[in-house]
């Protein structure tokens, strides 16, 4: 069975409306604290420890994986000559360098990692590259019911904006061909074009929660809770069918992509 062919049942068993979702990002709204003089020491969970390293036209960004970023932290503070991969100076305030990001396992913070290691990332990306060059950041624009990921620079639209190094455009173009029957569970869709340069979707039902959602991985990486839990329980309802392995690895990409966009966020504010 494939995905468009279940459709009829993912209707019928899986439903979040605009109102669960308002009220659960009512609910996480209250739980998010922006001041940059409060020192958030990490939890006993995976992760990457980071450190911008800024120079004068470029920025490289020094990681370290872990499975356990509180047993970690401590060790790195106290012996930071012990991390040469971390590229810390020892005459500036190491607090303030040695940064954190967390991640849902292990595996998506080394390719994190491996997106992002040994590359030299310009500070002025804009100035540099023309509309035909090829770029690591890609580029966002959205409107009510539609999404275009550029894997260039932006397009002519101002409106678009710079989203970071979200991964390899030629390896999510060949995954996105796959995608459509996926996304026509999750919404209706009006239009679903790629090339090699941008990824362009639409929905014909604006203000679609779960579109918003999608939409929302790109714009910041953060959704509703209940957008992953509804994910979840998809995958849990379609356990004894034929597709199940293919949801299983389109849900995997959604949260790669939204845990990277995250990570961006916390550079984007150190550059």
């Amino acid at each position: 069975m494939s995905f468009n062919d279940i459709e009829a049942l993912v209707n019928e068993t899986f439903r979040i409306t605009n109102e669960d979702l308002s009220s659960q990002g009512e609910i996480d709204s209250l739980f998010k604290f922006d001041d940059p003089s409060v020192i958030v020491a990490p939890q006993n969970k995976p992760g990457l420890f980071f450190n911008v390293d800024k120079k004068s036209r470029v920025f490289i960004i020094r990681c370290l994986e872990t499975d356990n970023l509180a047993r970690d932290y401590g060790q790195i503070l106290n012996n930071p000559e012990n991390y040469p991969s971390l590229k810390i100076d020892l005459e500036k305030d190491i607090h303030s360098q040695l940064l954190h990001f967390e991640c849902k396992n292990l595996q998506i913070a080394k390719s994190i990692k491996e997106n992002i290691s040994h590359k030299r990332f310009p500070l002025e990306e804009e100035n540099l590259f023309n509309v035909s060059d090829h770029s690591d950041h890609w580029w966002v624009d959205v409107g009510d019911s539609e999404m275009t990921i550029s894997f260039k620079l932006r397009s002519n639209n101002q409106k678009s904006f710079k989203i970071g190094a979200l991964g390899d455009a030629k390896e999510l173009g060949i995954k996105l061909k796959k995608l459509y029957g996926y996304f026509k569970l999750l919404f209706p869709i009006s239009e679903y074009s790629l090339s090699d340069s941008q990824f362009k979707i639409s929905t014909s039902e604006p203000n679609n929660p779960i579109f918003e959602d999608l939409k929302n991985i790109f714009i910041s990486g953060d959704t509703h809770r209940g957008f992953w839990n509804y994910l979840s329980d998809l995958e849990l309802r379609s356990k004894n069918e034929l597709y199940v392995n293919d949801l299983k690895e389109a849900n995997s990409l959604l949260l790669d992509l939204a845990s990277n966009r995250r990570f961006w966020k916390l550079v984007d504010a150190k550059i």
